[in-house]
Protein backbone atom coordinates (compact mmCIF):
# COMPACT_ATOMS: atom_id res chain seq x y z
CA UNK A 1 0.00 0.00 0.00
CA UNK A 2 1.53 3.34 -1.07
CA UNK A 3 0.29 5.37 1.87
CA UNK A 4 3.62 6.99 2.72
CA UNK A 5 3.74 8.84 -0.58
CA UNK A 6 0.13 9.97 -0.12
CA UNK A 7 0.84 11.27 3.35
CA UNK A 8 3.99 13.15 2.30
CA UNK A 9 2.06 14.78 -0.56
CA UNK A 10 -0.74 15.73 1.84
CA UNK A 11 1.72 17.29 4.25
CA UNK A 12 3.37 19.22 1.41
CA UNK A 13 0.06 20.72 0.32
CA UNK A 14 -0.87 21.51 3.91
CA UNK A 15 2.44 23.24 4.54
CA UNK A 16 1.83 25.64 1.66
CA UNK A 17 -1.78 26.25 2.63
CA UNK A 18 -0.85 26.81 6.26
CA UNK A 19 1.83 29.32 5.48
CA UNK A 20 -0.47 31.24 3.13
CA UNK A 21 -3.70 31.21 5.08
CA UNK A 22 -2.64 30.34 8.65
CA UNK A 23 -4.68 27.26 9.56
CA UNK A 24 -4.36 27.94 13.29
CA UNK A 25 -4.78 31.31 14.97
CA UNK A 26 -1.28 30.66 16.23
CA UNK A 27 1.41 31.97 13.87
CA UNK A 28 2.84 29.98 10.98
CA UNK A 29 5.95 29.18 13.00
CA UNK A 30 4.38 25.90 14.22
CA UNK A 31 5.59 22.79 12.38
CA UNK A 32 3.23 21.27 9.78
CA UNK A 33 2.85 18.20 12.00
CA UNK A 34 1.19 20.46 14.59
CA UNK A 35 -1.84 20.85 12.32
CA UNK A 36 -4.97 18.63 12.04
CA UNK A 37 -4.13 16.58 8.97
CA UNK A 38 -6.85 15.43 6.56
CA UNK A 39 -8.62 12.23 7.70
CA UNK A 40 -7.04 12.55 11.17
CA UNK A 41 -10.31 13.82 12.64
CA UNK A 42 -14.05 13.54 12.13
CA UNK A 43 -16.66 16.00 13.36
CA UNK A 44 -19.93 14.65 14.73
CA UNK A 45 -22.48 17.47 14.70
CA UNK A 46 -25.14 15.22 16.22
CA UNK A 47 -23.24 14.45 19.41
CA UNK A 48 -21.11 17.62 19.31
CA UNK A 49 -17.80 15.81 19.48
CA UNK A 50 -14.60 15.78 17.42
CA UNK A 51 -12.34 12.74 17.62
CA UNK A 52 -8.83 13.64 16.48
CA UNK A 53 -5.87 11.30 16.03
CA UNK A 54 -2.95 13.36 17.36
CA UNK A 55 -0.22 10.75 16.87
CA UNK A 56 1.96 13.16 14.88
CA UNK A 57 1.37 16.30 16.94
CA UNK A 58 4.62 17.66 18.38
CA UNK A 59 2.83 18.93 21.50
CA UNK A 60 4.58 22.30 21.42
CA UNK A 61 3.05 25.62 20.45
CA UNK A 62 0.53 28.19 21.58
CA UNK A 63 -3.02 27.55 20.48
CA UNK A 64 -6.14 29.57 21.03
CA UNK A 65 -8.10 27.65 18.39
CA UNK A 66 -8.04 24.50 16.26
CA UNK A 67 -8.78 24.51 12.57
CA UNK A 68 -10.77 21.54 11.36
CA UNK A 69 -13.43 22.58 8.83
CA UNK A 70 -13.00 26.11 10.13
CA UNK A 71 -11.78 27.81 13.27
CA UNK A 72 -12.89 26.25 16.57
CA UNK A 73 -12.12 28.55 19.47
CA UNK A 74 -10.66 27.11 22.67
CA UNK A 75 -12.01 28.28 25.99
CA UNK A 76 -8.45 29.02 27.09
CA UNK A 77 -5.17 28.96 25.18
CA UNK A 78 -2.97 25.89 25.57
CA UNK A 79 0.73 25.21 25.04
CA UNK A 80 0.48 21.48 24.37
CA UNK A 81 -2.00 18.87 23.17
CA UNK A 82 -2.32 15.83 25.42
CA UNK A 83 -4.03 12.52 24.67
CA UNK A 84 -5.11 12.51 28.32
CA UNK A 85 -7.13 15.72 28.05
CA UNK A 86 -10.32 16.77 26.33
CA UNK A 87 -10.83 20.29 25.01
CA UNK A 88 -13.92 22.46 24.90
CA UNK A 89 -14.25 24.52 21.72
CA UNK A 90 -16.92 26.58 19.98
CA UNK A 91 -17.69 27.38 16.36
CA UNK A 92 -20.57 29.63 15.32
CA UNK A 93 -21.80 29.61 18.94
CA UNK A 94 -22.02 25.80 18.97
CA UNK A 95 -20.01 23.92 21.59
CA UNK A 96 -17.98 20.78 20.89
CA UNK A 97 -15.73 18.48 22.88
CA UNK A 98 -12.46 17.57 21.19
CA UNK A 99 -11.18 14.08 22.08
CA UNK A 100 -7.54 13.48 21.14
CA UNK A 101 -6.85 9.80 20.48
CA UNK A 102 -3.90 7.64 19.51
CA UNK A 103 -6.19 5.00 17.99
CA UNK A 104 -6.69 5.01 14.19
CA UNK A 105 -9.69 7.01 12.97
CA UNK A 106 -12.04 5.43 10.41
CA UNK A 107 -14.84 7.24 8.61
CA UNK A 108 -17.30 5.22 6.52
CA UNK A 109 -19.58 7.12 4.13
CA UNK A 110 -22.48 5.12 2.72
CA UNK A 111 -25.26 6.42 0.45
CA UNK A 112 -27.50 3.44 1.20
CA UNK A 113 -28.45 1.87 4.53
CA UNK A 114 -26.05 -0.75 5.84
CA UNK A 115 -27.87 -4.05 6.30
CA UNK A 116 -27.25 -7.66 7.26
CA UNK A 117 -26.19 -8.83 3.75
CA UNK A 118 -25.58 -8.18 1.04
CA UNK A 119 -22.64 -5.80 1.24
CA UNK A 120 -23.28 -2.30 -0.06
CA UNK A 121 -20.67 0.04 -1.52
CA UNK A 122 -19.23 2.76 0.73
CA UNK A 123 -16.21 5.03 1.05
CA UNK A 124 -13.66 4.12 3.72
CA UNK A 125 -11.29 6.78 5.06
CA UNK A 126 -8.49 5.75 7.40
CA UNK A 127 -5.92 7.69 9.39
CA UNK A 128 -3.13 6.52 11.66
CA UNK A 129 0.26 8.04 12.35
CA UNK A 130 1.93 6.26 9.43
CA UNK A 131 -1.04 5.30 7.23
CA UNK A 132 -3.65 7.48 5.54
CA UNK A 133 -5.83 6.56 2.59
CA UNK A 134 -9.30 6.40 1.00
CA UNK A 135 -10.80 3.26 -0.53
CA UNK A 136 -14.06 1.82 -1.77
CA UNK A 137 -15.40 -0.98 0.41
CA UNK A 138 -18.31 -3.36 0.59
CA UNK A 139 -19.88 -3.31 4.04
CA UNK A 140 -22.60 -5.21 5.88
CA UNK A 141 -23.65 -5.89 9.46
CA UNK A 142 -22.31 -9.08 10.97
CA UNK A 143 -23.18 -11.37 13.86
CA UNK A 144 -26.18 -13.27 15.16
CA UNK A 145 -27.18 -12.13 18.64
CA UNK A 146 -25.18 -8.93 18.12
CA UNK A 147 -27.53 -7.85 15.33
CA UNK A 148 -30.06 -7.02 18.04
CA UNK A 149 -27.68 -4.64 19.79
CA UNK A 150 -27.94 -0.90 19.01
CA UNK A 151 -24.19 -0.68 18.35
CA UNK A 152 -23.63 -2.79 15.23
CA UNK A 153 -20.57 -4.76 14.15
CA UNK A 154 -19.49 -4.65 10.50
CA UNK A 155 -17.91 -6.93 7.94
CA UNK A 156 -15.90 -4.97 5.38
CA UNK A 157 -14.19 -5.94 2.14
CA UNK A 158 -11.87 -3.60 0.23
CA UNK A 159 -12.78 -3.15 -3.44
CA UNK A 160 -11.03 -1.58 -6.41
CA UNK A 161 -14.30 0.17 -7.22
CA UNK A 162 -18.02 -0.24 -6.62
CA UNK A 163 -18.70 -1.34 -10.20
CA UNK A 164 -16.32 -4.29 -10.56
CA UNK A 165 -16.25 -5.08 -6.80
CA UNK A 166 -12.84 -6.67 -7.35
CA UNK A 167 -11.25 -7.22 -3.96
CA UNK A 168 -7.85 -5.79 -3.06
CA UNK A 169 -5.49 -6.47 -0.16
CA UNK A 170 -4.44 -3.81 2.33
CA UNK A 171 -2.36 -4.00 5.50
CA UNK A 172 -2.76 -2.32 8.86
CA UNK A 173 -0.72 -2.17 12.03
CA UNK A 174 -1.06 -5.48 13.87
CA UNK A 175 -3.08 -7.09 11.08
CA UNK A 176 -2.01 -9.13 8.10
CA UNK A 177 -2.40 -7.96 4.52
CA UNK A 178 -5.86 -8.94 3.33
CA UNK A 179 -9.06 -7.69 1.70
CA UNK A 180 -11.56 -8.71 4.39
CA UNK A 181 -11.81 -7.50 8.00
CA UNK A 182 -14.31 -7.33 10.86
CA UNK A 183 -15.14 -4.23 12.90
CA UNK A 184 -16.30 -5.70 16.21
CA UNK A 185 -18.55 -3.32 18.18
CA UNK A 186 -17.99 -5.14 21.53
CA UNK A 187 -21.37 -3.82 22.73
CA UNK A 188 -22.02 -6.86 24.95
CA UNK A 189 -18.75 -6.26 26.79
CA UNK A 190 -18.81 -3.22 29.12
CA UNK A 191 -15.01 -3.12 29.49
CA UNK A 192 -14.50 -3.34 25.70
CA UNK A 193 -11.46 -5.54 26.19
CA UNK A 194 -12.39 -9.20 26.70
CA UNK A 195 -12.07 -10.22 23.02
CA UNK A 196 -8.76 -8.42 22.55
CA UNK A 197 -7.37 -9.73 25.83
CA UNK A 198 -8.34 -13.28 24.89
CA UNK A 199 -6.97 -13.27 21.34
CA UNK A 200 -3.68 -11.79 22.53
CA UNK A 201 -3.46 -14.50 25.16
CA UNK A 202 -4.13 -17.29 22.66
CA UNK A 203 -1.41 -16.08 20.29
CA UNK A 204 0.98 -15.85 23.23
CA UNK A 205 0.46 -19.43 24.41
CA UNK A 206 0.03 -21.26 21.11
CA UNK A 207 2.16 -21.63 17.99
CA UNK A 208 1.10 -23.58 14.89
CA UNK A 209 2.75 -27.00 14.94
CA UNK A 210 3.85 -26.53 11.30
CA UNK A 211 5.55 -23.16 11.94
CA UNK A 212 8.88 -24.43 10.59
CA UNK A 213 7.26 -25.09 7.22
CA UNK A 214 5.17 -21.88 7.32
CA UNK A 215 7.00 -19.17 9.33
CA UNK A 216 4.25 -16.60 8.61
CA UNK A 217 1.38 -18.81 9.83
CA UNK A 218 -0.68 -17.38 12.70
CA UNK A 219 -2.37 -19.36 15.46
CA UNK A 220 -5.16 -16.80 15.67
CA UNK A 221 -6.36 -13.44 14.47
CA UNK A 222 -4.65 -10.09 14.92
CA UNK A 223 -6.51 -7.01 16.10
CA UNK A 224 -6.28 -3.28 16.73
CA UNK A 225 -8.61 -0.77 18.36
CA UNK A 226 -10.07 1.88 16.04
CA UNK A 227 -12.40 4.90 16.31
CA UNK A 228 -15.31 4.48 13.90
CA UNK A 229 -17.66 7.03 12.31
CA UNK A 230 -20.48 6.26 9.87
CA UNK A 231 -21.77 9.17 7.81
CA UNK A 232 -20.14 11.68 10.14
CA UNK A 233 -21.75 10.17 13.25
CA UNK A 234 -19.45 8.65 15.84
CA UNK A 235 -20.07 4.96 16.57
CA UNK A 236 -17.47 4.43 19.31
CA UNK A 237 -14.44 2.24 19.84
CA UNK A 238 -14.26 -0.94 17.77
CA UNK A 239 -11.88 -3.85 17.48
CA UNK A 240 -10.67 -4.29 13.90
CA UNK A 241 -9.73 -7.93 13.41
CA UNK A 242 -8.50 -10.35 10.77
CA UNK A 243 -10.74 -13.00 9.30
CA UNK A 244 -9.81 -16.64 9.91
CA UNK A 245 -9.05 -18.03 6.47
CA UNK A 246 -6.57 -20.08 4.50
CA UNK A 247 -4.16 -17.15 4.15
CA UNK A 248 -4.04 -16.41 7.88
CA UNK A 249 -3.26 -20.02 8.74
CA UNK A 250 -1.12 -20.64 5.63
CA UNK A 251 -3.01 -23.80 4.75
CA UNK A 252 -1.91 -25.65 1.63
CA UNK A 253 -3.88 -24.83 -1.49
CA UNK A 254 -5.75 -27.43 -3.48
CA UNK A 255 -3.41 -28.85 -6.10
CA UNK A 256 -4.25 -30.73 -9.30
CA UNK A 257 -7.70 -31.54 -7.97
CA UNK A 258 -6.33 -32.89 -4.66
CA UNK A 259 -7.65 -31.29 -1.47
CA UNK A 260 -4.79 -30.48 0.88
CA UNK A 261 -5.59 -27.71 3.39
CA UNK A 262 -9.09 -27.61 4.93
CA UNK A 263 -10.97 -25.06 7.02
CA UNK A 264 -14.42 -25.25 8.63
CA UNK A 265 -16.27 -22.90 10.95
CA UNK A 266 -18.27 -24.29 13.86
CA UNK A 267 -21.28 -22.11 13.13
CA UNK A 268 -24.19 -23.92 14.79
CA UNK A 269 -24.89 -26.45 17.55
CA UNK A 270 -25.87 -29.44 15.46
CA UNK A 271 -24.02 -32.39 16.94
CA UNK A 272 -20.88 -32.61 14.84
CA UNK A 273 -19.40 -29.40 16.23
CA UNK A 274 -19.54 -30.96 19.71
CA UNK A 275 -18.29 -34.30 18.30
CA UNK A 276 -21.45 -36.03 19.49
CA UNK A 277 -22.85 -37.00 16.08
CA UNK A 278 -21.45 -37.75 12.65
CA UNK A 279 -24.35 -37.89 10.21
CA UNK A 280 -23.85 -38.52 6.52
CA UNK A 281 -23.39 -35.38 4.48
CA UNK A 282 -24.72 -34.15 1.17
CA UNK A 283 -21.92 -32.64 -0.89
CA UNK A 284 -24.40 -30.23 -2.50
CA UNK A 285 -24.90 -28.36 0.80
CA UNK A 286 -22.48 -25.84 2.34
CA UNK A 287 -23.24 -26.93 5.92
CA UNK A 288 -22.83 -30.23 7.70
CA UNK A 289 -23.53 -31.03 11.35
CA UNK A 290 -23.11 -27.39 12.36
CA UNK A 291 -19.88 -26.90 10.39
CA UNK A 292 -19.69 -24.46 7.48
CA UNK A 293 -17.12 -25.04 4.75
CA UNK A 294 -14.59 -22.20 4.42
CA UNK A 295 -11.89 -23.95 2.36
CA UNK A 296 -11.44 -25.56 -0.15
CA UNK A 297 -13.49 -23.34 -2.41
CA UNK A 298 -16.65 -24.77 -3.87
CA UNK A 299 -16.35 -26.30 -7.33
CA UNK A 300 -19.41 -27.21 -9.38
CA UNK A 301 -21.55 -26.92 -6.22
CA UNK A 302 -19.61 -29.72 -4.52
CA UNK A 303 -18.75 -29.06 -0.86
CA UNK A 304 -15.92 -31.01 0.74
CA UNK A 305 -16.78 -32.57 4.12
CA UNK A 306 -15.18 -35.98 3.50
CA UNK A 307 -12.35 -35.86 6.04
CA UNK A 308 -14.03 -33.90 8.83
CA UNK A 309 -16.95 -36.33 8.72
CA UNK A 310 -14.59 -39.30 9.08
CA UNK A 311 -12.74 -37.64 11.96
CA UNK A 312 -15.97 -36.78 13.76
CA UNK A 313 -17.23 -40.34 13.24
CA UNK A 314 -13.96 -41.57 14.74
CA UNK A 315 -14.56 -39.54 17.93
CA UNK A 316 -18.18 -40.70 18.14
CA UNK A 317 -17.73 -44.39 17.35
CA UNK A 318 -14.16 -45.52 18.04
CA UNK A 319 -13.58 -48.05 20.80
CA UNK A 320 -11.45 -46.96 23.73
CA UNK A 321 -8.48 -48.91 22.35
CA UNK A 322 -8.89 -47.52 18.84
CA UNK A 323 -9.34 -43.98 20.18
CA UNK A 324 -6.15 -44.21 22.24
CA UNK A 325 -4.15 -45.58 19.33
CA UNK A 326 -5.28 -43.10 16.68
CA UNK A 327 -6.52 -39.80 18.12
CA UNK A 328 -3.17 -38.07 17.44
CA UNK A 329 -3.45 -38.92 13.74
CA UNK A 330 -6.75 -37.01 13.67
CA UNK A 331 -5.87 -34.09 15.98
CA UNK A 332 -2.75 -32.21 16.99
CA UNK A 333 -2.53 -33.06 20.67
CA UNK A 334 -0.72 -29.91 21.81
CA UNK A 335 -3.33 -27.76 20.12
CA UNK A 336 -6.13 -29.64 21.92
CA UNK A 337 -4.41 -29.26 25.28
CA UNK A 338 -3.80 -25.54 24.83
CA UNK A 339 -7.33 -24.87 23.59
CA UNK A 340 -8.90 -26.88 26.44
CA UNK A 341 -6.95 -24.95 29.08
CA UNK A 342 -7.46 -21.62 27.34
CA UNK A 343 -11.25 -21.98 27.08
CA UNK A 344 -11.51 -23.18 30.66
CA UNK A 345 -9.42 -20.30 31.96
CA UNK A 346 -11.73 -17.85 30.18
CA UNK A 347 -14.82 -19.99 30.75
CA UNK A 348 -15.82 -19.55 27.14
CA UNK A 349 -19.23 -21.19 27.35
CA UNK A 350 -19.97 -20.64 23.65
CA UNK A 351 -16.65 -21.88 22.26
CA UNK A 352 -16.75 -25.69 22.45
CA UNK A 353 -19.71 -26.42 20.20
CA UNK A 354 -19.66 -23.18 18.23
CA UNK A 355 -17.48 -20.13 17.62
CA UNK A 356 -14.30 -21.91 16.66
CA UNK A 357 -12.63 -22.99 13.44
CA UNK A 358 -11.12 -26.38 12.77
CA UNK A 359 -8.40 -26.66 10.15
CA UNK A 360 -6.03 -29.09 8.46
CA UNK A 361 -2.69 -27.80 7.19
CA UNK A 362 -2.03 -30.42 4.52
CA UNK A 363 -3.01 -33.88 3.35
CA UNK A 364 -2.43 -36.48 6.08
CA UNK A 365 -1.81 -33.86 8.78
CA UNK A 366 -3.96 -33.57 11.93
CA UNK A 367 -6.76 -31.10 12.55
CA UNK A 368 -6.28 -28.15 14.89
CA UNK A 369 -8.63 -25.60 16.45
CA UNK A 370 -8.61 -21.80 16.10
CA UNK A 371 -10.66 -19.69 18.55
CA UNK A 372 -13.24 -17.13 17.39
CA UNK A 373 -15.73 -14.66 18.94
CA UNK A 374 -14.21 -14.52 22.40
CA UNK A 375 -16.56 -11.96 23.92
CA UNK A 376 -18.72 -14.03 26.28
CA UNK A 377 -15.79 -14.88 28.57
CA UNK A 378 -14.23 -13.96 31.92
CA UNK A 379 -17.49 -14.05 33.84
CA UNK A 380 -19.91 -12.98 31.11
CA UNK A 381 -21.95 -14.82 28.48
CA UNK A 382 -22.58 -13.88 24.87
CA UNK A 383 -25.45 -11.46 25.53
CA UNK A 384 -23.33 -9.54 28.04
CA UNK A 385 -24.90 -10.82 31.26
CA UNK A 386 -22.60 -11.50 34.19
CA UNK A 387 -22.45 -15.17 35.15
CA UNK A 388 -20.69 -15.57 38.45
CA UNK A 389 -19.79 -19.24 38.02
CA UNK A 390 -16.17 -20.19 38.65
CA UNK A 391 -16.24 -23.84 39.74
CA UNK A 392 -17.01 -25.90 36.65
CA UNK A 393 -15.07 -27.52 33.81
CA UNK A 394 -16.22 -26.89 30.24
CA UNK A 395 -15.99 -29.72 27.74
CA UNK A 396 -17.49 -31.43 24.72
CA UNK A 397 -17.50 -35.08 23.67
CA UNK A 398 -13.99 -34.95 22.24
CA UNK A 399 -12.44 -33.36 25.32
CA UNK A 400 -14.49 -35.54 27.67
CA UNK A 401 -13.22 -38.72 26.00
CA UNK A 402 -9.64 -37.49 26.25
CA UNK A 403 -9.95 -36.60 29.93
CA UNK A 404 -12.01 -39.62 31.03
CA UNK A 405 -10.20 -42.30 29.04
CA UNK A 406 -6.77 -40.73 29.56
CA UNK A 407 -5.06 -42.12 26.41
CA UNK A 408 -1.26 -41.95 26.50
CA UNK A 409 -1.41 -40.21 29.91
CA UNK A 410 -3.26 -37.28 28.41
CA UNK A 411 -4.36 -35.94 31.81
CA UNK A 412 -0.76 -35.76 32.99
CA UNK A 413 0.11 -33.69 29.91
CA UNK A 414 -2.79 -31.32 30.54
CA UNK A 415 -1.81 -30.85 34.18
CA UNK A 416 1.84 -30.27 33.30
CA UNK A 417 0.87 -27.69 30.69
CA UNK A 418 -1.42 -25.88 33.14
CA UNK A 419 1.34 -25.65 35.68
CA UNK A 420 3.79 -24.48 33.02
CA UNK A 421 1.42 -21.74 31.86
CA UNK A 422 0.76 -20.66 35.45
CA UNK A 423 4.45 -19.77 35.62
CA UNK A 424 4.30 -17.71 32.42
CA UNK A 425 1.31 -16.40 30.46
CA UNK A 426 -1.30 -17.55 33.00
CA UNK A 427 0.66 -16.08 35.89
CA UNK A 428 -1.34 -13.67 38.04
CA UNK A 429 1.03 -10.79 37.32
CA UNK A 430 0.77 -11.35 33.56
CA UNK A 431 -3.01 -11.67 33.43
CA UNK A 432 -3.92 -8.84 35.77
CA UNK A 433 -1.13 -6.64 34.41
CA UNK A 434 -2.60 -6.93 30.91
CA UNK A 435 -6.06 -6.06 32.23
CA UNK A 436 -4.69 -3.00 34.03
CA UNK A 437 -2.87 -1.83 30.90
CA UNK A 438 -6.08 -2.06 28.85
CA UNK A 439 -8.14 -0.12 31.38
CA UNK A 440 -5.45 2.52 31.87
CA UNK A 441 -5.17 3.12 28.13
CA UNK A 442 -8.94 3.45 27.77
CA UNK A 443 -9.22 5.80 30.75
CA UNK A 444 -6.40 8.00 29.47
CA UNK A 445 -8.08 8.38 26.10
CA UNK A 446 -11.61 8.78 27.52
CA UNK A 447 -12.94 5.74 25.70
CA UNK A 448 -15.49 4.87 28.38
CA UNK A 449 -16.69 8.46 28.53
CA UNK A 450 -17.45 8.45 24.81
CA UNK A 451 -19.10 5.02 24.89
CA UNK A 452 -21.37 6.17 27.71
CA UNK A 453 -22.24 9.33 25.79
CA UNK A 454 -23.32 7.33 22.74
CA UNK A 455 -24.81 4.15 24.14
CA UNK A 456 -25.78 5.11 27.71
CA UNK A 457 -23.65 2.14 28.64
CA UNK A 458 -20.21 2.75 30.07
CA UNK A 459 -17.67 1.09 32.23
CA UNK A 460 -17.62 1.76 35.92
CA UNK A 461 -15.49 0.37 38.71
CA UNK A 462 -17.92 -2.43 39.53
CA UNK A 463 -17.43 -3.99 36.07
CA UNK A 464 -13.69 -4.18 36.55
CA UNK A 465 -14.04 -5.37 40.14
CA UNK A 466 -16.41 -8.13 39.07
CA UNK A 467 -14.08 -9.39 36.33
CA UNK A 468 -10.90 -9.35 38.42
CA UNK A 469 -12.64 -10.98 41.40
CA UNK A 470 -14.12 -13.61 39.09
CA UNK A 471 -10.71 -14.35 37.54
CA UNK A 472 -9.03 -14.77 40.92
CA UNK A 473 -11.68 -17.30 41.95
CA UNK A 474 -11.46 -19.08 38.60
CA UNK A 475 -7.69 -19.43 38.85
CA UNK A 476 -7.95 -20.81 42.37
CA UNK A 477 -10.46 -23.42 41.26
CA UNK A 478 -8.43 -24.48 38.23
CA UNK A 479 -5.24 -24.66 40.30
CA UNK A 480 -7.00 -27.13 42.57
CA UNK A 481 -8.38 -29.09 39.61
CA UNK A 482 -5.20 -29.37 37.53
CA UNK A 483 -2.91 -30.85 40.16
CA UNK A 484 -0.61 -33.85 39.97
CA UNK A 485 -2.56 -37.05 40.40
Amino acid sequence: MTTTAIQHFTKYILLNVICCFSFFTASCQNNVSDQPLPYSYVIDDTNNIIVWNTSEILNTGNWSSFNFDGSYQLETSISEISKNQTYQVTKDNKAYTVYPTRFPVIHISAKDSIIDAPKIAAEFRYYDKDTSFVSTIGIEHRGNISLKFPKKSFDIEFWDDEISKESKDLSFNGLREDDDFVLDAMYNEPLRMRANFSQQLWRAIHTPYYIDEEPEAKSGIGEQYVEVFVNNEYQGIFLMVDQVDRKLLKLKKKEEGIVRGELYKAAYYQGATEFKEAPEFKSSLPHWGGFRLEYPDVEDYVYFFDNIQKTTAFVVNASEEEFAANYTTHFNEQNLIDYYLFINLLRGTDNLGKNYYIAKYNTNTPYFIVPWDLDGVLGTVIDGREMNITTDILSNHLFSRLWDENPNEYRKKVIARWQELRQSHFKDEALFGTITNHITKFNEQHVFEREALLWKQGHDDKDLLFMTTWLKKRLAFLDAHFIDE
